[in-house]
């Protein structure tokens, strides 16, 4: 209450905070490692502020509260007397709700870019564990319930809930209409895999009536509590639910690993890749809603829907993606809210292996240092390829290459880092990367037309903190 009363005398807003149930996944160190999933809002991780501890999976269901900025890191042990070692995994930021600081914008030099924000690896949601089957001997009664302030729309719109109290809080029946519906779902075909995008709306608010029972305990004189759940009602709630909502997309009963997605407060996308023959699979939705009935019961609700694939498209681009794994965009190619013309794109990369996105041969290396020793382009490798098209690889951690080496398509010539410099400080970890048609920078092509990716699997990183970051020639403007 009083925070509350300072904010009011003070004319300034108290914040609300939102939780983001999903999960952390991780490659398998060794057989038999037992894990420990750490969390700080330090990067040196000074102080731990979560740790789920000890598990032998190589994932860990959490709940993020939206209030900061988080890291995350494993530490394990080989076997039972070992050392201790440490992996680390990422850093993002979960609080969208304050007005960012301004950024810099840096000059017009050739490979200068914006400070850059970690990557967010986001997963899949577990399956849901079903409710067990109780028999009842009748309906669940409807009662009437008083007019209770907090709902917003009338009662013919109210949708009914009941829940059953046992050792956890179990849902008996949601009859509540989410509205939920796939407005577009488009598979790309690449050289390599297939993508599938699924786009859908839902609604946002869920005016309900909920009702919540009890088995009654067993008694010798009522046949009804013999060896079955005879429910009896302890609590009635009537409010407004303002629903989580959590996606993932299954192909013939398997969870399939989500690569990108995005929700917002009436719509959502989701990204995965799937196999390219999906003529005769069977695809679902499956989407999570979780939501409070009160301060301390916490509800799951599942709704499934079928998938059917409307567009198939094609890609015969000559390159590959220049990472190990998907990474965001920090701020596309072109004329962007930050530097007028970027000639690549930043992706958010930390300490990923960097990969040659064609066949070739390794024609520059070194530390750019083109302007001066406040304004660097840090370390760089350029190749030639065999189409006479050229990449740059830029702000590197370190590269393993050699010039006049040849490299494959897939080879590694190095690892992103935060070489780079800006008014000499460092610019972030990140990597620098650009399509050329010859060797002289000014021959800068945008590489989204090059690369045989699906696009809508590389999100905007930080969009909603810096709205800027979705400027430049960005295949999907709205993330």
């Amino acid at each position: 209450m009083i925070p509350l009363i300072l904010a009011t005398a003070l004319n300034t807003t108290v914040p609300t905070y939102t939780e983001y149930p999903t999960t952390i996944h991780w490659e398998p160190i060794s057989e038999g490692v037992i894990y420990e999933l750490q969390f700080s809002q330090r990067d040196d991780f000074k102080y731990i502020k979560y740790s789920y501890w000890p598990t032998t999976n190589t994932y860990q269901y959490i709940t993020y509260i939206e209030d900061g900025y988080y890291c995350t890191r494993l530490r394990y042990r080989m076997n039972e007397g070992g050392q201790y070692q440490y992996r680390f995994l990422e850093c993002f930021n979960f609080k969208y709700n304050y007005i960012p600081p301004q950024e810099e914008q840096p000059q017009e030099e050739e490979e200068i870019v914006q400070e850059q924000q970690p990557v967010v690896q986001e997963k899949e949601v577990p399956k849901v564990k079903t409710v067990p089957n109780i028999h009842l001997e009748k309906e669940i009664p409807k009662e009437d319930i008083p007019q209770v302030l907090g709902i917003s729309e009338s009662k013919s719109e109210i949708c009914n809930i009941s829940i059953l109290k046992e050792k956890q809080y179990k849902v008996l029946q949601f009859n509540c209409d989410t509205q939920l519906s796939i407005k577009k779902s488009q598979k790309t075909n690449s050289n390599s895999y297939s993508t599938l995008l699924v786009e859908g709306t839902y609604k946002e608010v869920l005016p309900a009536q909920i009702s919540i029972y009890e088995c009654t305990p067993f008694n010798l004189l009522d046949i009804s509590t013999w060896g079955k759940c005879k429910l009896r009602l302890i609590q009635n709630i009537k409010k407004d639910i303002y629903p989580i909502y959590c996606a993932y997309i299954s192909l013939n009963g398997n969870i399939l690993k989500t690569k990108n997605f995005g929700f917002k407060k009436d719509s959502f996308y989701l990204t995965t890749e799937i196999p390219k023959e999906t003529e005769k699979a069977q695809l679902i939705l499956t989407m999570d809603l979780y939501f409070k009935t009160n301060t301390w019961i916490d509800i799951q609700h599942t709704i499934k829907k079928d998938i059917d694939i409307k567009e198939i498209s094609n890609s015969n681009k000559p390159f590959s993606f220049p990472l190990d794994r998907y990474v965001g965009v920090t701020q596309w190619y072109g004329c962007t809210q930050y530097q007028c013309p970027h000639k690549g794109i930043d992706f958010g990369s930390r300490l990923n292996k960097v990969l040659s996105i064609g066949d070739g041969t390794v024609v520059k290396i070194g530390y750019d240092k083109y302007g001066g020793e406040c304004n660097q382009g840090g370390n760089f490798v350029i190749l030639k390829h065999t189409n006479g098209m050229y990449s740059t690889y830029f702000h590197l951690d370190s590269y393993s290459v050699s010039i006049g080496n040849t490299v494959k398509k897939g080879d590694m010539i190095g690892i992103s880092g935060n070489s780079g410099k800006w008014n000499c400080q460092n610019l972030g970890y990140h990597l620098h990367f650009e399509t050329r048609k010859s060797l002289p920078s000014s021959s800068h092509i945008n590489p989204a037309g090059y690369i045989d990716v699906d696009w809508n699997m590389i999100p905007t990183i930080g969009k909603d903190i810096y709205p800027g970051r979705l400027t430049g020639e960005n295949p999907h403007p709205n993330f």
